[in-house]
């Protein structure tokens, strides 16, 4: 593969105290400041033909060297993707997700993801500042693509690191409403099974009790209808598809979940996605310390489906 640079000295009179990632942004505006972050991560941009640091300032009558060739740095480029705020301030961001929006880039979805829209949205220096080599500023837990509902963004280090403490000391307190086919035997009760990759489908996760991860999820029978239950979901634990494995196990998958065996050729409802929301998000401020719980409202197709099944809207259902 043949190489193509942009080569760029930078003039003995400039202003300095410029960073170098947002002075090469604004001398080629034909790149992006996240595309120079990313460059210098990956080492394909040099100065005076040494790697730099993405915190590094300009340096008057320096050369820039910049490997641009197609496919060499993979881009992270904001996007105007309309985003649904639930919360916000200096610190943190909640957003109400929407079903079929990926989280972060990865293979086959490197740009329409949630930290596209979010580079668009928090224009800061601290944000772009958490660009990894996953590619996943300010994200401290998922969702999956069709998963709608509350999701926490970090909008810098100190904020980032505080969350990923407490998510795994189990301080966030996660809710969710999901429907499920079939009437589960108990209208209330907890699955404690272990998950790990499923042993024949990379692609799917299964309860695995050899060499699984503990699991807990609480949950309870909201109303049950035309062969659908709503039932409100505790999570004691996160683990990658947590819900969709523990009901499928029983034979009750979530409603309109493919991978999962949520679309029988007999559904009482052709769901177009898995209906799986996260309806309600408890947390202590990491700065602050005060309570915050946030409740993300169901999206339109989740209501288009209570509705076509008679199930009630969860909104007065008491919590878990």
């Amino acid at each position: 593969m043949s190489h193509e640079f942009v080569t760029l000295t930078i003039p003995l009179d400039v202003v300095p105290g410029q960073r170098l990632d947002k002075y090469l942004a604004k001398m080629l505006p034909e790149y992006s400041r996240a595309y120079f972050q990313r460059a210098i991560q990956d080492g394909f941009l040099l100065v005076d033909g040494e790697k730099v640091e993405k915190s590094d300032l300009i340096r008057p009558g320096a050369t820039v060297t910049v490997d641009v060739t197609p496919s060499v740095v993979r881009q992270l480029e904001p996007e105007e993707i309309p985003l649904d705020v639930l919360y916000e301030d200096d610190d943190l961001i909640v957003v109400n997700k929407q079903p079929g929006l990926v989280v972060h880039p990865a293979n086959g979805n490197w740009n329409g993801t949630l930290v596209n829209a979010l580079l668009n949205h928090c224009d800061s220096d601290e944000f772009e500042e958490m660009i990894d080599d996953d590619l996943r500023p300010g994200i401290v837990h998922r969702l999956d693509k069709d998963t709608s509902g509350a999701l926490i963004i970090a909008k810098n280090q100190e904020i980032r690191e505080k969350f990923k403490e407490a998510f795994i000391n189990h301080e966030v307190r996660k809710v969710y409403a999901a429907l499920i086919l079939g009437k589960m035997n108990a209208a209330n009760g907890k699955i404690e099974l272990p998950i790990g990759r499923h042993p024949y489908n990379f692609q799917k996760m299964a309860v695995v009790m050899d060499r699984g991860k503990e699991a807990s999820t609480q949950y309870k029978t909201i109303a049950f209808s035309n062969g659908v239950s709503l039932v409100k979901i505790l999570l004691h634990t996160g683990r990658t598809h947590q819900i969709r494995v523990h009901f499928a196990h029983f034979g009750h998958p979530v409603l309109g979940d493919a991978l999962y065996g949520g679309r029988p050729q007999q559904s009482p409802y052709a769901a177009a996605r898995q209906m799986l929301h996260a309806y309600e998000i408890t947390f202590a401020h990491p700065r602050s310390g005060k309570k915050l719980k946030i409740t993300a409202p169901l999206s339109e197709d989740f209501i288009e489906a209570l509705r076509a099944l008679k199930l009630p809207l969860p909104t007065g259902a008491r919590a878990l």
